[in-house]
């Protein structure tokens, strides 16, 4: 394995951690409840999760799209599938799940599962930092952000940030 292969299998482990941290941390904060979701996920899943996550997620169950987004990043309950796994995680970032614009931020960031671009990284990680309560995921979008924001040619600095005004105003226009 080469330094490259070992260095995104580390990041992946990463980011698995962080989605893992992230969940407790929510149930610490007491903000999971708060977040009102359809469903537990891990009561809907049964014997596959992946099949059984499904219908929930394709009906726009956000915690069921950010899970099965977890499911195909680890491949512990279906075959690690990164491209999947940026799908579900888009479609529970679009609707202002933190956790999920913080993987998503992040794999924009690494290129994997989608092509690497610092400008959607910065988008989302900038997102993942507003949406969250005070807590460790903000920490972590908000270092991360401006790690990437370090990284970015100021015209491209400037994209970014029309990038996180343009979703802003979109989310609060109802334009979806």
């Amino acid at each position: 394995m080469d330094s490259s292969s070992l260095q995104k299998a580390g990041l992946i482990g990463l980011i698995a951690t962080l989605g893992a941290i992230l969940l407790w941390g929510f149930f610490e904060m007491g903000f999971w409840p708060s977040l009102s979701f359809e469903s537990d996920p891990t009561e809907l899943a049964g014997e596959n999760i992946e099949v059984s996550l499904l219908p929930a997620a394709e009906r726009g169950d956000v915690r069921s799209q950010w899970f099965l987004g977890l499911v195909y990043l680890n491949g512990e309950d279906a075959p690690q599938d990164l491209a999947k796994a940026a799908k579900w995680f888009r479609r529970a970032a679009e609707q202002g799940h933190p956790a999920a614009q913080l993987n998503l931020g992040r794999m924009y960031q690494l290129g994997e599962g989608v092509e690497r671009d610092l400008i959607e990284a910065y988008k989302w990680m900038s997102l993942a930092s507003d949406s969250f309560p005070k807590s460790d995921g903000r920490t972590q979008a908000e270092t991360t952000r401006d790690i990437i924001a370090q990284q970015l040619q100021p015209e491209e600095m400037e994209q970014a940030r029309q990038a996180v005004a343009e979703w802003r105003s979109k989310k609060e226009d109802g334009r979806e």
